[in-house]
């Protein structure tokens, strides 16, 4: 052996003798077979050899090594040694495995991803698994590798481009940018156009694509659906008398619609945000904003009337029928108010409270006079029932008297 063989097991030069029994023992025993038969082919055949194995160091551990040598033989013909010489290859072959490795992961992974896998080479699918078939509705790959993403998509997209130029636009970008996701439109087998979350990933060795397709269609007519609905509801929450805001759990404004902002003299930028009370809320009427919050905290729904300060500073008086707002899990997270201006209401309550309190006065004032008059009556009463009550004693003892004088006669 030489000293580089020597120090590649590990070992110090000259430390042991070596032997072909030392050499075959430190052999792995997955591939002793192999190297075996390496040496015995060219033994029988009078041929080169070339082996990859793996071979135990000093230390116990394994190495791999790519040993390659002949047969040398006499006059005639007999062998009588072998020569040759090995190389320590273990980062070359941990390399090799490690590559093996993730080449077997991304085949098991690209073949059984539930979505829709395919690679792009030269701007065509070249590869995909089994769910795109599914997906597309066609019996076998061969159907779909070969094509072109615009031959299994309708001539425009929903945005109105040509479906073949957009789809050269969308995979350059994603090889100038490594990556690139979009939204697309493809045609099934049986004609029904799908609406397609597209993620394309560069692989710069392999100038291709890994593509993989997600239907988004009933989400994206799920969207379009809520869309319209926002629409109609906030073409409905702007367009009735009634003010309407929405404030987080510290009374912060997170939502007016433009109804309030004409109440209250504001441009909707200038609530967002703001603390409600501080801001359309006079300070003595605070208290009051806190306790409704308080309430509506625990899911209690409230009405009541109070000041709401304009942007000028003046008062206006409405009218707040409040609630909670509560999400999946029956929390409160915010609260809302309908607000309703009850100036004109106010003022005729006002003026009927103002009537009513001139009115009983009228009858304070008319009953103290009926009071008065009917003491006067009694005391009057009096009088004359004392009269009455003196001449009516005066005839009896004038009867009394005459009953005397006809006696003595």
């Amino acid at each position: 052996w030489s000293d580089k063989v020597f120090e590649i097991f590990g070992f110090e030069p000259g430390e042991f003798q070596p032997s072909i029994s030392f050499w075959k023992n430190r052999i792995h025993p997955d591939d002793a077979d192999i190297v075996n038969k390496a040496l015995q082919d060219s033994i029988d055949f009078n041929k080169p050899y070339a082996v990859e194995y793996r071979c135990k160091k000093k230390d116990d551990s394994y190495i791999w090594l790519h040993a390659k040598g002949e047969t040398v033989r006499n006059e005639q013909g007999k062998a009588i040694r072998m020569t040759g010489s090995a190389s320590d290859i273990t980062d070359k072959k941990n390399a090799e495995l490690a590559l093996s490795k993730s080449e077997q992961t991304y085949r098991v992974l690209f073949e059984n991803s539930s979505d829709p896998t395919l690679i792009i080479e030269n701007d065509k699918f070249i590869k995909c698994n089994n769910a795109t078939v599914d997906f597309l509705g066609y019996q076998s790959k061969d159907e779909i590798e070969g094509k072109f993403p615009w031959e299994l998509s309708p001539e425009k997209q929903p945005d109105g481009k040509n479906s073949k130029t957009k789809a050269a636009e969308m995979i350059q970008i994603a090889f100038d940018k490594g990556s690139n996701r979009f939204e697309w439109m493809h045609t099934k087998a049986n004609g029904e156009e799908r609406i397609i979350d597209v993620s394309l990933t560069n692989i710069p060795e392999l100038k291709q694509l890994y593509t993989v397709w997600r239907d988004i269609t009933e989400s994206k007519i799920a969207q379009e659906e809520l869309k319209k609905s926002e629409h109609k509801y906030r073409s409905l929450v702007d367009d009735m008398n009634e003010g309407l805001m929405q404030t987080d759990l510290n009374d912060r404004i997170e939502y007016v619609n433009a109804s309030i902002c004409r109440m209250l003299d504001y441009q909707t930028e200038e609530l967002i945000g703001k603390i409600g009370y501080d801001t359309i809320v006079f300070e003595e009427d605070k208290g009051l904003i806190v306790e409704s919050n308080l309430r509506r905290g625990v899911s209690i729904a409230d009405r009541y009337m109070i000041r709401l300060k304009k942007k000028d500073g003046s008062p206006l008086w409405t009218q707040i029928s409040g609630s909670s707002i509560i999400n999946e899990h029956n929390q409160v997270i915010s609260t809302i108010g309908l607000i309703t201006d009850i100036t004109e209401m106010k003022k005729t309550q006002d003026e009927l409270q103002e009537h009513r309190d001139k009115l009983e006065d009228k009858v304070k004032q008319r009953t103290l006079e009926l009071e008065e008059k009917n003491e006067l009556l009694e005391r009057m009463n009096d009088v004359f029932v004392g009269r009455e009550f003196r001449i009516k004693e005066l005839r009896v003892k004038i009867d009394e008297l005459n009953q005397q004088l006809d006696e003595l006669r």
